[in-house]
C-alpha cells in the first residue's frame, strides 16, 4: 500500500464511509435548481469543461448574498461517494461535522462547514454529488437550501 492509499484510508476512517448509507445508481433526469426558493434569483450556470454532468449554478439574494450550488453527477453512487471523500481530504480541518451533528439531513451522506448556520454543505444523493457554498460577501447560512436541492433529487 502506498502513501496516497494509506492517507485515504486513513480519510475514509475519519468519515467512517463503511458506514454510509448508499442510494441507488441511478441516473438523474432532471438538472436541480433552486428557481421558486424564496429570496433567490438564478444568475448564471457554469459548466465544467470535458464534464457533461458537471456545472455550477450561481444565485443572488438580498444585498451582497451569493450562493453556489455545484452538481457533479457520477454513474454509479460508490463514484460519487468516491469523489465525496476525495473532496473532505482536501479539507484542513481534521474532520468536517455531519450534517446530522448540526441538526439537518441531506442527501445519502452529507458533511458541512462549523457552527450552528453552516455557510458549506457537501453531500451525495445517489449517484450525484452536491456542493452548497455561500459565495458572496454576506454570509448567508445554506442548510435550507442544500435540503431543497436534495428533494428534487430524492
Amino acid at each position: 500500500m502506498n502513501a496516497d492509499e494509506r492517507f485515504f484510508d486513513a480519510v475514509r476512517e475519519r468519515y467512517s464511509f463503511a458506514n454510509w448509507q448508499r442510494g441507488s445508481d441511478a441516473g438523474r433526469g432532471m438538472f436541480p435548481r433552486l428557481d421558486g426558493v424564496a429570496g433567490w434569483r438564478f444568475e448564471r450556470r457554469a459548466p465544467f469543461e470535458g464534464k457533461a454532468r458537471m456545472y455550477t449554478d450561481y444565485y443572488e439574494g438580498e444585498g451582497e448574498a451569493r450562493i453556489a450550488v455545484t452538481i457533479d453527477g457520477y454513474d454509479t453512487a460508490a463514484d460519487a461517494h468516491e469523489a465525496l471523500i476525495a473532496f473532505l481530504a482536501k479539507s484542513m480541518a481534521p474532520r468536517l461535522p455531519s450534517c446530522n451533528e448540526l441538526g439537518f439531513r441531506a442527501g445519502d451522506v452529507c458533511f458541512c462547514s462549523f457552527g450552528p448556520d453552516p455557510d458549506k454543505v457537501f453531500f451525495v444523493r445517489h449517484s450525484t454529488f452536491v456542493r452548497v457554498e455561500n459565495t458572496g460577501r454576506q454570509s448567508v447560512p445554506v442548510a435550507e437550501l442544500a435540503e431543497a436541492i436534495d428533494r428534487q433529487l430524492s
